[in-house]
């Protein structure tokens, strides 16, 4: 069982009077302090391996509660004091304290009625909420960590390999073409990095649902690829009119560009293209196309085109990083996706978004 200092922050009347006991059964050989004022009340020490922000080193204790060396704030809401505990409590980068109000008040445990077995469950269940919490913020720093910090990095020795793949190109004969498989490399280590990085950014750092013209999305989507368009002799169909919507724009433009790009690759020799989008009244939401009439996705093949990105570790997943991508900001944004083959031949991949 996991070992904490309990500090009892207010006057005695405050609180069940049972509380010291209840803490004692739901940690057993835990500290308990008694103080008027938090400020008074002591500061848990940093497990080794952290810094002054509060970032600590989780240290894994039986029964999964808080870890030794940590604190539980037992404090009552609505007091005057309690604005500041709840401030100072959310000081640092990881949770470090685990909090329990009580009083009459919203979130909070009322005084009057609590046997100790009841209190000692909330108790536990408190702690769990604020190991679970610390984990998810350091599980969220560490994807900004690869997001920001290993994607650049990555990116600083790839800028010399392609310094040094230039000058073999001029001074090599027939450098070119001796060349064009590592500038190929390079393309796609890039690639990689790009998209594991925005996706990462993404899940680390959600963004906040607003109203979208999807018009708009889709136009900007089509123009980043007007290259790849061109070259494939390509031809896309579009609604007179599209729908607003309920999401992140930057989010559905990368959706966009990865199902068209699928699309434009596989869709056969120069694919014709049909997006569209249908009203979905009882769900309140819009279903989005993108129509190829190119060769499909074999059936037994169909079940892993929108694998979870957080399976892609497995090592029988596919390779491919954008239909995961896909499926994980459409999630994100309240929709789901998938892929039906059409009669006709052909391939339909959609996604649904929430009305605007």
């Amino acid at each position: 069982m996991s070992i904490v200092s309990a500090v009892q922050v207010g006057p005695r009347d405050l609180f069940p009077g049972n509380l010291q006991e209840a803490v004692q059964a739901a940690f057993p050989g835990s500290e308990w302090r008694e103080t008027e004022n938090f400020p008074d009340a002591p500061q848990p020490p940093p497990p080794s391996g952290s810094d002054d922000s509060g970032a600590m080193e989780t240290r894994e204790t039986e029964g999964g509660g808080c870890g030794e060396g940590e604190m539980m704030v037992l404090f009552p809401v609505g007091s005057p004091g309690a604005a500041g505990i709840a401030e100072a409590l959310d000081a640092c980068q990881l949770p470090r304290w685990a909090a329990v109000g009580f009083g009459n008040e919203q979130d909070a445990l009322p005084v009057d009625g609590w046997s100790v077995k009841t209190l000692a469950w909330a108790l536990g269940s408190a702690a769990a909420r604020h190991t679970a919490a610390r984990e998810n913020a350091r599980l969220r720093g560490d994807l900004m960590t690869m997001a920001r910090r290993v994607s650049h990095d990555l990116r600083t020795p790839l800028g010399g390999v392609i310094a040094t793949v230039d000058m073999l190109a001029e001074i090599v004969p027939d450098g070119m073409n001796a060349v064009r498989p590592l500038f190929s490399s390079v393309d796609e280590l890039t690639k990689i990095i790009t998209r594991t990085s925005y996706l990462l950014r993404a899940i680390a750092q959600p963004l906040p649902k607003k109203p979208v013209a999807m018009g708009t999305v889709v136009q900007e989507a089509s123009m980043r690829l007007e290259r790849i368009i061109t070259q494939r002799q390509a031809s896309i169909s579009r609604p007179a009119a599209w729908p607003q919507v309920q999401g992140v724009e930057s989010w559905l433009e990368v959706i966009w560009w990865n199902l068209l790009h699928n699309a434009v690759l596989h869709g056969g020799l120069s694919p014709v293209i049909e997006l569209d989008w249908i009203p979905e009244p009882q769900a309140k939401s819009h279903r989005f196309r993108v129509r190829d009439h190119g060769p499909g996705v074999a059936p037994t093949a169909q079940g892993a085109l929108f694998r979870p990105f957080h399976l892609l570790h497995d090592p029988n997943a596919p390779r491919g990083f954008g239909l995961p991508i896909v499926r994980t900001l459409v999630e994100m944004q309240g929709g789901r996706c998938g892929y039906s083959p059409r009669p006709e031949g052909g391939a339909e991949f959609y996604f649904t978004l929430p009305e605007g």
